[in-house]
């Protein structure tokens, strides 16, 4: 199977693997899982729903901003929301305020190796995180965090 991408108005057909940056790929990737999650909700056929309970994304933020990113974690929440647990790998605050848990990956230098390792962020430490990513104080990622809570419960 081989799927085509045009990438723009007036572009012509091409092979994804050649035409689609990591980020396209990725959000490419997004929109058939949410148009599967859509196919296999309506049918609800959970054994076939459990086979793809697990969503990872990675660069899904390449090369975009805040706004687009504000708009992927919403769609990300929605997948979310459909039986689907989902990990994203993001250096996007209006990405990761979407999320319900929030993990850092701290990297340490051991010897000749860099080795990671997740930490489960508290709330506290979360807003400081979100501020990090920010570039702005504790009062901006609370307000990112609140608008996301609002946009959940539908204010």
């Amino acid at each position: 199977m081989r799927f085509m991408l045009a990438a723009g108005e007036g572009e012509q057909l091409q092979p994804l693997s050649t035409v689609a940056s990591g980020g396209e790929a990725a959000r490419i990737l997004l929109a058939l899982k949410i148009a599967r999650s859509r196919r296999t909700s309506s049918t609800h056929d959970e054994h076939e729903n459990s086979l793809s309970s697990i969503s990872v994304f990675d660069e899904l933020d390449s090369s975009i901003g805040g706004r687009l990113g504000y708009q992927i974690g919403n769609v990300l929440t929605k997948l979310s929301l459909s039986s689907h647990q989902v990990l994203c790998v993001t250096h996007l605050p209006q990405v990761a305020a979407h999320a319900s848990r929030h993990i850092k990956m701290l990297k340490e230098q051991r010897g000749p190796r860099i080795v990671s390792s997740p930490r489960v962020l508290d709330a506290k430490q979360r807003v400081e995180e979100l501020a990090s990513m920010l570039g702005l104080g504790e009062d901006a990622a609370a307000e990112l965090l609140d608008g996301v809570a609002a946009g959940r419960n539908g204010r």
